[in-house]
């Protein structure tokens, strides 16, 4: 059983269509999903949630299909949205009351404990809370329901490097149980390094590749070129090239060198991700 399946599904809003969107997440594994602002990763995951239908295809959800199941399926997803989720004049203590009631498998035991561990009070409002405290939180009440699917959207954007490593671990501990998977929206590439075992691409409604993030580390490579060498270089094989003032700064996919054998670099994901957006 995977995670999260789509298949064939498509969605118009306005004047913005989501097309023919295919993926696959498998159980235990985190996906990181990449692109620009407005290519629609955050529609993406408001189909999976069911909080926006989609116009057509089919999307199973921890093995149930998210339009008969929607009620079953919402119990073991946990949410993290890339804003508040409670009023800003709730305490933890109300937030736990609160929870308890909407959530059967409510873990009152590890949200207290959670609280503890990030050093959280639990009767100061919610307002009084830094940015890394607010999100601290929505990522524990996102897991304290029995949740086995976590969904994040933007959860590091605007921490400092402290809060956001923290926040990385939180991901970590809870995707040790096995039958545990995350989906992550990201801007922050070094995180999703650090996290991912697939990454998806999306740009303009489009899912343009998901692949094992080792792979597409082995796959390309950098090569600081002299620009008198750079004739030499069989060009399906360049993906992008910059112009430095040392020579040209070239990504190249390693499989279609041909054979010729150059001194070059491991990229970071950083290095392939930029240059598919821009591509």
């Amino acid at each position: 059983m995977n995670a999260i399946e789509m298949t064939n599904v498509n969605k118009t809003l306005g004047n913005f269509s989501m097309n023919n969107l295919n993926l696959v997440l498998p159980t235990g594994c985190i996906m990181g999903l990449v692109g620009k602002n407005g290519a629609g990763k955050t529609t993406l995951i408001k189909l999976i949630l069911g909080i926006t239908k989609a116009d057509s295809g089919d999307i199973t959800v921890l093995g149930c299909d998210i339009k008969k199941h929607f009620k079953y399926t919402k119990q073991y997803i946990g949410y993290v949205p890339d804003s508040g989720m409670f009023d800003e004049n709730y305490t933890l203590i109300k937030i736990n009351n609160l929870m308890g009631g909407i959530y059967r498998e409510w873990d009152e035991g590890l949200f207290f404990d959670y609280a503890k561990r990030f050093s959280l009070p639990l009767d100061q409002k919610i307002k009084e809370f830094s940015k890394g405290m607010k999100s601290k939180l929505s990522i524990m009440t996102a897991i304290c329901h029995g949740a086995k699917l976590l969904i994040m959207d933007e959860p590091t954007t605007g921490l400092d490097p402290v809060v956001r490593d923290e926040i990385v671990n939180i991901i970590f501990d809870f995707t040790r149980e096995e039958d545990c998977s995350v989906l992550i929206s990201s801007h922050i590439v070094s995180d999703l390094e650090k996290l991912c075992d697939y990454i998806c691409l999306v740009d303009n409604g489009s899912i343009k590749f998901t692949e094992e993030k080792d792979e597409i580390l082995e796959k390309y490579a950098i090569y600081n070129c002299p620009e008198d060498r750079y004739d030499s270089i069989p060009k399906e094989s360049v993906l992008s090239v910059e112009d430095t003032n040392y020579g040209l700064r070239l990504i190249l996919d390693k499989g279609k060198l041909g054979g010729l054998t150059l001194e070059t670099e491991k990229p970071t994901l950083e290095d392939v991700i930029i240059h598919m957006i821009r591509e």
